[in-house]
């Protein structure tokens, strides 16, 4: 079952799609909505159950700190393997991808080939002619 956090996200979400599509009646939605909330946790739950390959991890951790996990993780509707296992999958797939150039400028992060002192000094050079 959805933590009531989500349930509310989601009445929120469809009560605005069904004004976008004219204003139904909200007691007429109810069914629907229902529908709606079962099948986005399904698919979640579908999403893990396709990996074909799957490792275990043991991860020591003090009783306060796998306290709070449990509670958090149950507070968002899933367990903390699913909680740790979607946040390790976002992770890897956010720094798997690049960043802007623009980004990577102003974030002062140097690359495995970059000289940072002769960079630094050709800006200084630059800015100083």
């Amino acid at each position: 079952m959805p933590s009531r956090r989500q349930i509310r996200e989601a009445v929120v979400q469809f009560l605005y799609c069904a004004d976008l599509e004219g204003g139904a009646d909200p007691t007429a939605l109810k069914d629907p909505f229902w529908d709606f909330v079962t099948e986005s946790r399904l698919a979640i739950q579908a999403h893990f159950a396709q990996c074909s390959s799957m490792s275990t991890l043991s991860i020591p951790m003090p009783d306060a700190d796998l306290a709070f996990l449990c509670a958090f993780a149950k507070e968002q509707g899933t367990s903390p393997e699913g909680f740790l296992a979607q946040h390790a999958r976002n992770l890897r797939l956010n720094l798997q991808s690049t960043l802007h150039p623009d980004v990577l400028a102003a974030s002062g992060t140097f690359t495995a080939t970059s000289d940072p002192l002769s960079e630094f000094f050709n800006d200084m050079a630059i800015k100083h002619q």
